[in-house]
């Protein structure tokens, strides 16, 4: 039978295993701290890499050139017609600070083909769409004097189109512009178009829609007159010089698939502030009077 330890053996072996639990425990706290050191290590490395990773990514991302947003033009300004022809916006942008003008010009070109009578018209309406600016490049001395009275203001063309018509037979563009000139109170509006019988290659005015001897003039002012007082109250004050039945009167017009489509410029039939006003006459208005043998007569049955 062992003997029970005496008082001194007693301390001796607590003190030894106190020893040796305190060892242990140095042990277990050093490789506790070794591996939150390790930890944290780790850690600030990953975050520096993944900083280091997003620095480099932020780096490449500005060394790339964003995208340029797509051009697309509007359906109205690109239009596929008649065989294999396509209508395609080209642009005009041309700026001098010292001759103090800015344009900013779209103007149509029909591609697709070959035929003269369609490269004479692309020819057409360019100098048509010129006429517009041209007397914006060539300043004189008198004028550049007078243009520095009003710093920091530019003449300025802003011009673009819309296709109304575009059929096998017939081609209808109406262009809309405003121009400003330096000292004027506001811009003016100016429109034009073109009408075109793909059939002959003709450019076609307003009295070719009609038979010959018709007083047609008579008949679209006296419409005009009814449409636009519908659409505008009583009170409204018109300016009936600029509907009488003369031809300067309704030199911008459309054909459409309901009808002519007569426009008028913003100033001309109402004050400026109702700014541009447009009628459509129907072709059922104008059966009797239509030309027989222009491709209009297409559309008006």
């Amino acid at each position: 039978m062992p003997f029970p330890p005496t008082s001194s053996q007693s301390l001796c072996a607590t003190r030894s295993f106190g020893i040796k639990n305190m060892k242990l425990l140095l042990i277990l706290l050093s490789l506790f701290f070794v591996a939150c050191s390790q930890h944290q290590q780790d850690t600030v490395a990953v975050a520096h890499n993944d900083s280091k990773q997003s620095n480099e990514a932020k780096n490449q991302n500005e060394n790339v050139p964003a995208p340029s947003p797509a051009i697309t033009p509007t359906p109205e300004l690109n239009i596929a017609f008649g065989k294999g022809l396509r209508i395609v916006p080209k642009d005009i942008k041309l700026e001098n600070q010292k001759l103090r003008y800015k344009i900013n010009v779209t103007y149509p070109q029909i591609e697709g083909t070959k035929n003269l009578r369609i490269l004479n018209l692309n020819h057409r309406m360019k100098r048509l769409v010129s006429e517009q600016y041209r007397w914006l490049l060539n300043p004189t001395k008198e004028d550049l004097r007078y243009f520095q009275k009003h710093p920091d203001i530019f003449n300025s063309v802003n011009l673009t189109y819309e296709v109304p018509l575009a059929m096998d037979d017939l081609l209808s563009i109406y262009f809309e512009g405003y121009i400003y000139g330096i000292g004027a109170a506001h811009s003016a509006q100016i429109s034009f178009s073109v009408n075109y019988d793909l059939r002959s290659g003709k450019l076609l005015k307003l009295a070719d829609m009609f038979k010959p001897n018709i007083n047609y003039l008579q008949v679209i002012s006296q419409y005009c007159s009814n449409d636009l007082a519908k659409q505008h109250s009583a009170n409204k004050l018109f300016f009936t010089e600029d509907l009488a039945p003369k031809a300067k009167n309704y030199k911008s017009w459309n054909i459409t698939r309901e009808g002519i489509k007569i426009n008028f410029d913003a100033c001309s039939v109402l004050a400026c502030s109702e700014g541009q006003q447009s009628v459509t006459i129907p072709f059922a208005e104008m059966k009797d009077m239509l030309n027989p043998n222009s491709a209009i007569i297409l559309y008006a049955k």
